[in-house]
């Protein structure tokens, strides 16, 4: 029997083309999933950050008299609630509450202040912002 040349691939061959993609498509579904992560939690930072920085507008708004002891009061200490509802309004991020302290007490006194929430895993994340206020 007179074979005349082979023109296909070969089985072996078909299944290592076929291996070589599906790991090729595995990576790419994995590179693809965790930008969607960093994505959200990208998006997540700059909620807290816009947060920090509207709570710390109010503060240094504020009578600088009776600052310490408004922050040390708790004045400026919101959970996910508080945040949502008036005057703020904001976006919450799941189980969001914002954490007022004073560093340093004196003029200037130094406050800073932390937003802490948890991201799509539950894994708990924090952002802090300080600032010296002077009478």
């Amino acid at each position: 029997m007179n074979l005349k040349a082979n023109k296909g691939f070969t089985l072996a061959e078909i299944l290592v083309a076929g291996f070589v993609a599906t790991v090729a498509f595995v990576a790419i579904l994995g590179t693809l999933t965790n930008i969607t992560l960093l994505n959200e939690l990208n998006q997540e930072k700059t909620f807290a950050v816009m947060h920090a920085q509207y709570i710390l507008e109010e503060i240094r708004d504020a009578a600088f008299a009776n600052l310490e002891n408004d922050i040390n009061n708790g004045n400026w200490d919101f959970n996910l609630n508080q945040l949502s509802a008036n005057p703020y309004n904001f976006t919450g991020l799941t189980a969001e509450s914002v954490d007022t302290m004073v560093v340093a007490s004196g003029n200037p006194l130094q406050i800073r202040l932390t937003v802490n929430w948890a991201d799509r895993r539950g894994t708990a994340r924090n952002y802090s912002l300080e600032m010296l206020r002077t009478d």
